[in-house]
This record gives C-alpha cells, structure tokens and sequence, in this order.
C-alpha cells in the first residue's frame, strides 16, 4: 500500500497543466443569423395555394398492352368442352355396380361395453387410502466404495493457509474446513481440540 501511495504522488508530480480548446460547440460563423419561424404565416401560404401556369403538355400514354391491330382473338374452347365432358358422365349407364367395405368406422370389438364413469366414487375410495404391507428392499443408491479406500486431505486448503500466513505475519488467517478436518494440522478440529 505504501508503495501504491509513492507511485501516485509521483505521477501527481509530473502532471502539468494544460491548456485545452473546446470545440464541443456546434460550428457557425459570425455573420450566420437565425429568424424567428413564422409558422402560421408559412401555413396560410401553403394553403393559398400557387397558381399552376396553364400549358397544355402531349403526353404518351403506354400504359395499355401493345396487341398488333390485325391480331384477333378466338373463344376459348374449354368451356364448350367441359360442358360436352359432363353430358357424355351424365348420359352414361354403363357402369357397373360396386360394393364397397367401409372400414372408416373404429374397430370395437362386439362383447366390448362402454360404462359410465364414477368419478366422485372414485376419488372417494382414493381418500379413504389403503393399508400397505411392510416390504423388506436392498438400497443401493449409496456409491459403491470399498472398506479400505481411503480418501486423503484436500491440498488446496494447506495450500491457502500458506498464502494467509504469507500475508499476515501475525498467523492469523487460517482457514477451516466445513468438514471439521484437521486442516491447520494443529491437532484442532474444527477450531476444537482433538
């Protein structure tokens, strides 16, 4: 921190004063001068209106489809056709009959009956419960670890202690554990003697 305190005083020594030009302002020259706005007068003389000098202007209008003047357009045939087409369907009686097999229907079998459903009867004698048998079961939802693992200290505790022991001389900063171990290998365990 005193070194901190020394780096900042010397930089402060070495600042001098400078002068600056502002430049934030919008750019207009001397002579530039800003009316009032009429706006009421700019809109009665919109709505005046300006007289239109009267010229009479050729215009070539090609907005319509350019057809050759010796072109000429026969009647569609398939009106005439479709009409012929459902006279010959309708005159026809040569068809012959066919029996057909709707299977759209669902399929349900014959001895199958369809009841009505008792649902006040049956959340009835939901609520009311039922007494269940005591069943023996083997939980193996625990990890499988053998009797003779044996799990070893977290180095990254000592490892911080040493950091705080580094920066306060005093050897205050120990950590503890949140498992009670004995991490300051002190012989206390969880800030209590052993």
């Amino acid at each position: 921190a005193v070194g901190r305190v020394a780096i900042a005083a010397a930089c402060s020594r070495r600042r001098q004063k400078a002068e600056t030009v502002d430049k934030s302002g919008p750019a207009i020259d001397s002579d530039v001068k800003v009316g009032a706005y009429k706006g009421k007068e700019l809109m009665a003389e919109i709505s005046q209106g300006v007289p239109l000098k009267n010229q009479k202007i050729s215009t070539d209008d090609r907005s319509s489809p350019m057809i050759d003047s010796s072109l000429v357009l026969k009647a569609s045939p398939r009106g005439a056709v479709n009409l012929e087409a459902m006279i010959a369907v309708k005159k026809r009686s040569d068809l012959n009959h066919v029996e057909t097999n709707d299977k759209s229907a669902p399929f349900i079998e014959k001895d199958v009956t369809v009841g009505t459903f008792k649902g006040k009867e049956l959340m009835a004698e939901v609520a009311k419960g039922k007494s269940l048998n005591h069943v023996e079961t083997d939980d193996k939802s625990a990890p499988a670890v053998e009797s003779d693992v044996k799990i070893k200290p977290n180095p990254r505790v000592a490892l911080l202690n040493d950091v705080c022991k580094k920066q306060a001389p005093t050897g205050e900063g120990k950590i503890e554990s949140a498992t009670g171990l004995d991490v300051n290998g002190d012989g206390k365990v969880g800030g209590a003697a052993a």
